[in-house]
C-alpha cells in the first residue's frame, strides 16, 4: 500500500515536471521569436516613418525660408 502510494506520487511527479518544462519551454521560444518580431517590426516601421517625416519637415522648411528670404531681401 505504501510503495505504491510512492511509486504513484513519484510518477506525478515526474510527468508534472517534464510537462511543466516542456510547456515552459515551448512558451519561451514563441513568446520570444514573437516579441522579437514585433520588436523589429515596430523599429523598422517607427524609423522609417520618423525619417520620411523629418526629412519632409526639413525640405519644407528649408524651400519655405528660402522663399521667405528671397522675398524679404
Amino acid at each position: 500500500m505504501q510503495s505504491n502510494q510512492i511509486s504513484h506520487h513519484t510518477a506525478l511527479h515526474k510527468k508534472s515536471a517534464s510537462d511543466q518544462k516542456r510547456h515552459h519551454t515551448a512558451l519561451h521560444k514563441k513568446s520570444a521569436s514573437d516579441q522579437k518580431r514585433y520588436h523589429t517590426a515596430l523599429h523598422k516601421k517607427s524609423a522609417s516613418g520618423h525619417k520620411r517625416h523629418h526629412t519632409a519637415l526639413h525640405k519644407k522648411s528649408a524651400s519655405d525660408q528660402k522663399r521667405h528670404h528671397t522675398a524679404t531681401s
